[in-house]
């Protein structure tokens, strides 16, 4: 799948999209802050994105995750809210693109994307699949091979309405996979998902960078991000507080100021990546006592 940006006319693509290659940016932000009128949700905040690459963006809860996402998404910023910087995508400023252009180019799953309405799972991964002109026998190939990768081909009669939260984030996911877009954008989709389903998220989503896509993940699990990730983004109050390899971004250093906790860092015993462990008191130590006026 492609992506010719340059192509139509006032931010239109037209016929098929290709994947830039390996190494070459898809994705900028560059001083990028979002301002509300309590303060700042992000902070000067510059990155790019690379074909071929998965980012993950890690950080404590209120540390900007999903505004930087939505960002780069090019979603139009909430009321009384100011955006200052550029974010660029192929090139071009990700506002001039129009919707269905915009929707060609990147996907985008946000924490909660599924349906409230009766619609069965075929359905709504069909939905992924709107942004294109029709072309059934394509149409069908992106479906059925979303369904497959997502787990959720065995549940395509199902109302999404009747499935478990785990069975709707997996329905989500496909979703967007079958928007076949070269730019994949995800908001926490492991947040309900078990321990099998949660590393196919994963694998699924750094296959996609090795196959040239720009993949960008928002998690909560520092191995996760350790384990699948190319490029790791720590983000702390709005501000990056590294931007590099796993090795370089989760260190011990790093990972106990960003989250004000004790972590440790091991290299793992089996394979050649990192284990980040959170620190605390050891196992069947007792707490301390409260002061009584706790």
């Amino acid at each position: 799948m492609t992506a010719d940006p340059a192509a139509g006319t006032a931010g239109e693509t037209t016929g098929d999209t290709t994947v830039d290659a390996a190494g070459e940016p898809v994705l900028t932000a560059a001083g990028l802050s979002v301002h509300t009128s309590t303060g700042r949700l992000l902070d000067d905040v510059t990155l790019t994105v690379r074909a071929g690459e998965l980012l993950a963006i890690v950080g404590p809860n209120g540390a900007g995750k999903s505004t930087l996402l939505a960002a780069l998404a090019g979603d139009r910023p909430a009321p009384r809210t100011r955006t200052t910087g550029e974010v660029s995508l192929f090139g071009r400023p990700v506002g001039s693109y129009r919707p269905g252009a915009l929707a060609r180019l990147r996907a985008v799953l946000p924490q909660s994307g599924t349906p409230r309405f009766p619609f069965t799972v075929s359905d709504v991964v069909r939905l992924g699949r709107a942004p294109w002109p029709p072309d059934r026998d394509r149409d069908d190939a992106a479906v059925g091979t979303a369904l497959a990768i997502a787990d959720v081909a065995h549940l395509t009669a199902r109302r999404c309405t009747d499935l478990s939260g785990g069975e709707q984030a997996r329905v989500s996911l496909a979703r967007v996979l079958a928007q076949d877009a070269p730019v994949l954008l995800l908001d926490e989709p492991t947040a309900a998902l078990d321990l099998r389903h949660t590393e196919n998220v994963l694998m699924t989503a750094r296959r996609m960078a090795d196959a040239g896509r720009a993949v960008v993940v928002v998690v909560h699990d520092l191995n996760l991000a350790a384990v699948h990730a190319t490029t790791v983004a720590v983000l702390a109050g709005g501000r990056l507080r590294a931007l590099g390899s796993p090795a370089e971004a989760l260190t011990s250093t790093i990972l106990t100021e960003t989250y004000d906790h004790p972590v440790t860092v091991i290299d793992h015993p089996l394979r050649p990546v990192r284990l980040v462990l959170p620190g605390g008191l050891p196992a069947g130590q007792p707490l301390p006592p409260q002061s009584p006026e706790a």
